[in-house]
This record gives structure tokens, C-alpha cells and sequence, in this order.
């Protein structure tokens, strides 16, 4: 009879983050020094080729690997959605905690600290995200981005558009960069677009991938949106949602999210959405001037 007690202490570990959503690969990145340090085992891991410079800026120590070595000891896939790969469903925790109880660790794990590149703009700016990976997960308050990006403006920033399109749309809906805004649109690489985050003033965006990006380069994230509720992605002060009225069905495992579009209102179109359409600019602005009395009370 063979018995074994599982013990990742020494061992060599393989961590594959298998979603490619920038959002949840960012949200198991510091897992992978955490396996090493409190197990002090021998990681290697691979992921998406797209957060390749971004891991290997962050991590330059720790192996970046596709082939499975042969005395490895365990193998983790880090992916909440995938079947199997986690004993519960990912809806119902924070993102920052899943890779957390997948691995078996007694805390969450905190991003690493972002080695800046060189600045390249020298008058102060902040960055906006006005897309994510469906036009229905942005922020639809008619002529909302108009508004903040002009309000930014005011404030003496320069605004800079950071997403990789101009334009989305979808469901009745169009999302487009704010005319105020200047154009740095375009599909750029995602190393790139950290450093410029990581001199910003701070980020205004979506429960999405650059919001992800924007923490992982140690850049403040004022993040508007309903569809998620307030605790599902990662920790800011400054997030922007409305409690008053529908939000959230994304953390609803009673819904399916991903098949229905704004599924607890079929058949009531006026009310469709409202998680975004009833969020006002002046609640995005009121999130900006805390952020900015917050940084100038920290000195």
C-alpha cells in the first residue's frame, strides 16, 4: 500500500495560469513569489505570452517556462472558471483571494512593488480606460467620460487615453474615447503601457483589465462600474457604483452572466443597465477629489 502526505515544503512547484483575461491573470501574479516564499519551494510557472515582459519585469528571478520538467512535484492551474481547477465557484470570493484558496495559503497575496521604467511625460497626467471586453461591463452614463475627462482637465492633468480601441459598440450602446481626451489608443505593449501608469497620477476606468494593470504598476484606481459587486475585484477606495439600484448579477451564481445580457431585467428596457447608466459624473468626480485630498494629506 503507498501512502503519501502532501507537502509542497522544498518541492518543485508548476503554476499555469490558464485563463488569458488580463484581469485574472494579474489577480494570481503574486501568488507566484508567495508558493515560493512560504513553502520555500522551487517555482516555475507560465501564463498568456502577452504578460510575458510585464512577469519577467516583475519577477526576473523566477523561471518562465511552457515545459513541464520532470521532477516536478506538484502542478497548479490557476483559474477559477476552468472545471475542477478550483472546489468552488469564483463568483462568490474576491479575484485578489482565489488563487488564495486554490493553493492552500493563509493569506491573501499583496502585488509587488512595480520597478518604474523611464518617464516620458514630464507635466503631470492621468490615464483613462473607457473599454473593456464587452461594451455592456463599461460605463454607459450618457456623455460620462465627456464630462470627467473635461473636469480633469480643469484640474490641470493632462488626460490620456490609454485603451487599445477608440471606439466599441454593441447592444444599442457606442463608447468612445472623450474628445478632451489625448489619443494613446492603439495596441500597444502591455509593458509599455504600466510604465506609463506607473507615473500617472492616477487611473480612471472599468472592472477590467487595465484597472488589473494599473494596480499592478502601483498606480491609484478610481474604477467605475456595477456589474460586479464592490468587493470583487481588488481593494480601492474609489470605487463608483451605485447601491440603490440593480448591480452586481455578475457575483449572482443564480445567473449566468456570461449567456444573458443584463439578465435580471428581460423584457425591461428601461431599466437595462442602470448598474452603469445610473452612475452620475459627479460621483466619479466626487471619487477623484477624495483621491486627490487622500494623496496631498500623505504628502
Amino acid at each position: 500500500v503507498f501512502a503519501h502526505v502532501f507537502d509542497l515544503r522544498g518541492q518543485k512547484v508548476r503554476l499555469i495560469v490558464s485563463s488569458d483575461l488580463l484581469g485574472d491573470m494579474q489577480s494570481f501574479l503574486p501568488y507566484i513569489p508567495y508558493v515560493r516564499d512560504y513553502y520555500g519551494a522551487e517555482v516555475y510557472y507560465w501564463l498568456s505570452p502577452v504578460m510575458h515582459q510585464v512577469c519577467r519585469r516583475l519577477y526576473p528571478e523566477i523561471p518562465l517556462q511552457e515545459k513541464r520538467d520532470e521532477d516536478t512535484y506538484a502542478t497548479f492551474y490557476l483559474n477559477a472558471d476552468f472545471p475542477g481547477a478550483a472546489p468552488f465557484d469564483g463568483r462568490q470570493i474576491p479575484m485578489t483571494q482565489t488563487g488564495q484558496m486554490i493553493l492552500g495559503l493563509p493569506e491573501e497575496a499583496p502585488p509587488a512593488p512595480w520597478p518604474k521604467g523611464e518617464r516620458r511625460i514630464k507635466e503631470p497626467y492621468v490615464c483613462l480606460g473607457v473599454q473593456s471586453s464587452s461594451v455592456t461591463k463599461g460605463w454607459l452614463y450618457p456623455g460620462g467620460w465627456d464630462e470627467v475627462a473635461a473636469y480633469l482637465k480643469s484640474m490641470g492633468y493632462r488626460v490620456l487615453c490609454i485603451d487599445r480601441e477608440r471606439a466599441a459598440e454593441g447592444h444599442g450602446y457606442r463608447v468612445a474615447m472623450p474628445a478632451a481626451a489625448e489619443d494613446f489608443t492603439g495596441d500597444r505593449p502591455l509593458i509599455e503601457r504600466a510604465d506609463m501608469l506607473s507615473h500617472a497620477e492616477f487611473f480612471v476606468g472599468l472592472p477590467s483589465g487595465l484597472s488589473w494593470l494599473a494596480r499592478s504598476a502601483g498606480c491609484p484606481v478610481v474604477m467605475i462600474g456595477g456589474f460586479s459587486l464592490y468587493w470583487c475585484e481588488f481593494p480601492t477606495p474609489y470605487r463608483v457604483y451605485n447601491p440603490l439600484v440593480c448591480g452586481g448579477c455578475y457575483n449572482d451564481v443564480r445567473l449566468s452572466w456570461k449567456e444573458t445580457i443584463c439578465p435580471r431585467q428581460i423584457g425591461v428596457p428601461e431599466r437595462q443597465f442602470e448598474c452603469s447608466t445610473k452612475i452620475t459624473p459627479r460621483m466619479v468626480t466626487a471619487a477623484i477629489d477624495r483621491l486627490c485630498r487622500d494623496r496631498g494629506a500623505k504628502g
